[in-house]
This record gives C-alpha cells, structure tokens and sequence, in this order.
C-alpha cells in the first residue's frame, strides 16, 4: 500500500475468522505504535458487546493499547461499499477482515462473498488482508 496511508480498518462479521483476524491486526500492530485499529462491525455485531468485548480483547492481548483501538458506527446496509468509502476518506494502510467459506479451494474461499469479493475488485492502495 501507500506508504503515507497509516492505521487499520478492521472489518467484523461475527465469524471465528473475524476474531483470528483481529487477533492478527492486534499481533501486527503492537510494536507498531504510529497505528491505530478502526473496527466497522454489522450493525447486529455491534450491539452484541459481549462479542465485540472479544474482538477488543484479541487486539489488547497482543499489545495495542485500549487508546489505539477506535470504533466506528455499526455498518447496515452495503458493508463492502461502506468500506471502500472509508478507505478513500481515511485513508487506511489495510482493510483487515475474516472470510468464513466452505468451498475447498482456498482461493475461492478467500474471495467468494459479497464483502470480499468487492473489496478484491474495487480497492485502491490500500493492502486487503484475509483470514480464512
């Protein structure tokens, strides 16, 4: 990406790889201190705090402290669109997200969906990060 682009927008679905995922946004940024972690969840994950608690303490358990770690209002409607507009505005290093999938080709497992699918198409100079 864009070496002038900084902080992470971490994308959260509810899924297991989500929280591998914020587990590994917080395991790339605790040494890196100039970084700071935004994370957009659906709007029926945001609301379940016991589950977002979770995806925070995945981050911190890794060194980000609690200052670092922001959260943006809950996604409703077009999560991939709201995304790409946040990377334009932000502008972010990284789009951080976890993709859940069955199908047995890895390659189609980390691009198929709707979210993630757009993302791979449509982003510009920021770095997509996956965990299957």
């Amino acid at each position: 990406s864009d070496p002038s682009r900084k902080d992470i927008l971490l994308y959260l679905d509810g899924s297991e790889a989500s929280l591998r995922m914020a587990d590994h946004v917080g395991f790339i940024l605790g040494e890196e201190k100039d970084h700071h972690v935004d994370i957009m969840a659906l709007e029926s994950i945001a609301s379940r705090s016991s589950l977002m608690d979770q995806y925070t303490k995945a981050i911190m358990g890794n060194g980000v402290d609690t200052d670092r770690i922001r959260k943006l209002p809950p996604v409703s409607g077009n999560p991939a669109g709201e995304i790409l507009e946040k990377v334009e505005k932000g502008p972010y290093a990284a789009v951080a997200l976890g993709r859940a999938g069955t199908e047995e080709n890895f390659f189609f497992r980390l691009f198929r969906g709707p979210v993630c699918s757009s993302l791979f198409r449509e982003m510009k100079d920021a770095a997509l990060w996956l965990c299957p």
